[in-house]
């Protein structure tokens, strides 16, 4: 079962996963942004997302709009790659531009548990204790040289 996790993000909670597709997003065209526009922010009606691209040498556009967190996964950059027409005509059938957008995402939540697991051995390393609780599934002990 996944945990719902939230960054902080100017200021707002974003869901964890919808960043992680925002870095797959920058990954894959680093020219689209992604703003979000904060509850207390929006008209009634207004959506959450708004995917802009920036191209060289043209006015920026609204690419298109997501109404709300839910909706903010893997199918966003999907929708990204689908209609993607840098090459000439779009060869990629659904089904590939979904595994392509589903590697993106997974990609992003590898580097993120491996920055995380990272942080955790620093914080290990430095601290003087013998013993050190990481949450309350993990403790590390430190036995003359020798973690376990």
């Amino acid at each position: 079962m996944d945990r719902i996790s939230h960054e902080v993000i100017d200021g707002q909670f974003v869901n964890t996963k919808v960043s992680q597709v925002v870095q797959a997003i920058k990954e894959y065209e680093p020219e689209i942004e992604v703003q979000f526009i904060p509850v207390g922010a929006r008209t009634e009606g207004q959506a959450a997302y708004r995917l802009v691209h920036h191209p060289k040498n043209r006015e920026p556009y609204v690419m298109f709009t997501v109404r709300r967190d839910e909706d903010f996964d893997e199918r966003i950059l999907q929708k990204i790659i689908m209609n993607d027409q840098r090459h000439g005509q779009v060869t990629l059938s659904e089904i590939e531009a979904f595994e392509a957008a589903k590697m993106g995402v997974e990609r992003q939540a590898y580097l993120d548990k491996l920055e995380e697991a990272h942080d955790i051995a620093y914080h290990v390393m430095k601290s003087p204790l013998n013993v050190y609780k990481v949450d309350k599934d993990t403790t590390i002990r430190d036995y003359g040289g020798l973690i376990t």
